[in-house]
């Protein structure tokens, strides 16, 4: 039986040193663990209602990252030299909040502007402060550890304490705080207050020297990793330079490392992912994305995303065949035009050619072969087929209609200059005379089967007109006509 006993108590007693060593306290600042410094403020413990945020930079915090933290305290004032509280009290309602924060120096007096992601609270309720429960002043005088109703689990960062409390009918206690002169605030410590429950702040204040109490995070190993996209969409991408958000799944819920690492199994030369799990699109093709546990490389999930949208024209640039000059010089001749698509790898090499400008002087075909109609200047557009934003054009001279002077022998005319009437006779005989400007633009043509006749000038401008005579074996002369 003494064996037994002896027994018992030694499991008791290694139960007890485990549970003792694994509990772990940290003061904030670290300076000032073993040291007390002179400031003070009553927030924490005041007998009015309080709303207060301490923040906290991660520096202090290195040996706390991946514990559950589970309760904090504050520390008597350096010169106290009683106890408090004379009788036992309750504040009413006590709230705790806890948050990534930014950093101390960067504080704002507006409490919501120094929350980074979710605030989650930590303690709701009433707080008892038993008699003489807060010390005379000294390093190691804390007071009573506030426990939190729910372990908060710190994983590094900058750190907001937020405590809201109802007041009490007790009398004030200020604890020990690091004064606004002082070098640790903003580079390690700041906080802010503001009267009431309900503040949103507006107010700076001292920083409370605390001592977090925390505990080892339990282990949960993560067993099988499952990637999505987010909201379930299609894992496919259908635009130019497009991406994805890829998701994981991790099982349990509640494992310990929920971090993942994305890699290009296959397929790097038609996506990239980067570290959040985003897709972006290189090109079309099929890539296969990896998900790996960064606790255990052996567990991984993959998703196939598809690649597949159309590459677009950017712009189009017109040229000729040969790199020829833009110009036809023979009658009726032709010249053939080249669309090149840029991009070069554009899904649709689709070209619909126009004439935007000058359709009096030259006609092209589908293919891009202008045609000369008369003197002048053309614009050739080639438009994309899939969008007529996209297109590109070039001026074509056409300087097809030359004059020659036949001989009077042979082609008679009079008067000239003339302002009404022109009459002419020769020793062929004609089939038709067309009057073109002196751009080669057609004006007016009359029809003959005789070997002379007139043509009415009156009701043109005075200028300088072409005059082409062709007969009726199909030859051609032209004349300079002067209209006054």
């Amino acid at each position: 039986m003494k064996n037994f006993t002896r027994l018992l108590m030694m499991i008791v007693w290694l139960l007890f040193g485990q549970l003792t060593s694994a509990q772990i306290d940290v003061v904030v600042p670290n300076a000032l663990e073993s040291t007390t410094t002179s400031g003070t403020f009553i927030g924490p413990l005041g007998n009015s209602a309080r709303s207060y945020q301490l923040l906290i930079n991660a520096s202090e915090l290195t040996s706390l990252v991946g514990t559950n933290l589970n309760g904090i305290a504050f520390r008597s004032i350096a010169s106290a030299s009683t106890t408090w509280p004379s009788s036992d009290f309750t504040y009413v309602s006590y709230d705790i909040y806890l948050s990534a924060s930014v950093a101390p120096a960067d504080r704002s007096l507006t409490f919501t502007e120094n929350i980074i992601g979710t605030k989650i609270q930590v303690r709701s309720g009433s707080l008892d402060i038993q008699a003489n429960s807060y010390g005379t002043g000294g390093a190691e005088n804390f007071g009573p550890t506030i426990t939190f109703d729910s372990d908060y689990l710190y994983e590094g960062g900058h750190l907001l304490i937020e405590i809201r409390h109802t007041g009490s009918t007790s009398t004030s206690r200020s604890v020990e705080s690091v004064l606004t002169s002082n070098s640790l605030y903003f580079n390690n410590v700041s906080a802010a207050w503001g009267s009431g429950y309900e503040s949103g702040g507006g107010t700076q204040g001292n920083a409370a020297v605390v001592r977090f109490s925390a505990s080892p995070a339990e282990t949960v190993a993560v067993t099988s990793i499952e990637v999505s996209t987010e909201n379930d969409v299609p894992a496919e991408i259908t635009n130019n330079g497009g991406t994805l958000q890829l998701v994981t799944t991790i099982t349990p819920t509640n494992a310990t490392n929920q971090n993942v690492i994305w890699s290009i199994e296959s397929g790097s030369e038609f996506a990239a992912v980067n570290q959040d799990g985003l897709v972006t699109a290189l090109s079309n093709g099929i890539a296969v994305i990896r998900a790996t546990s960064q606790e255990n490389e052996a567990l991984f999930d993959e998703i196939e995303v598809t690649i597949n949208y159309i590459i677009a024209a950017e712009s189009i640039v017109v040229s000729t065949l040969d790199e020829l000059p833009a110009e036809i010089t023979t009658e009726g001749g032709t010249l053939q035009l080249i669309a090149t698509i840029l991009p070069s790898n554009a899904d649709n090499q689709e070209i619909i050619w126009s004439v935007s400008e000058g359709d009096e002087f030259a006609s092209v075909d589908p293919n891009g072969l202008v045609t000369a109609i008369a003197n002048g200047t053309a614009t050739i557009r080639a438009t994309w087929a899939d969008d007529d934003a996209v297109f590109g054009e070039i001026e074509v001279s056409i300087n097809a209609l030359s004059v020659q002077y036949m001989n009077l022998a042979t082609f008679n005319y009079y008067p000239n200059p003339t302002n009404a009437i022109l009459y002419f006779s020769s020793n062929l005989e004609l089939s038709e005379i067309i009057i073109f400007n002196i751009l080669g633009q057609k004006i007016k043509s009359q029809s003959f089967n005789s070997d002379q006749g007139e043509i009415d000038f009156s009701a043109l401008e005075n200028g300088n007109y072409i005059l082409k005579i062709i007969s009726k074996d199909k030859q051609t002369q032209n004349h300079i006509i002067t209209k006054q």
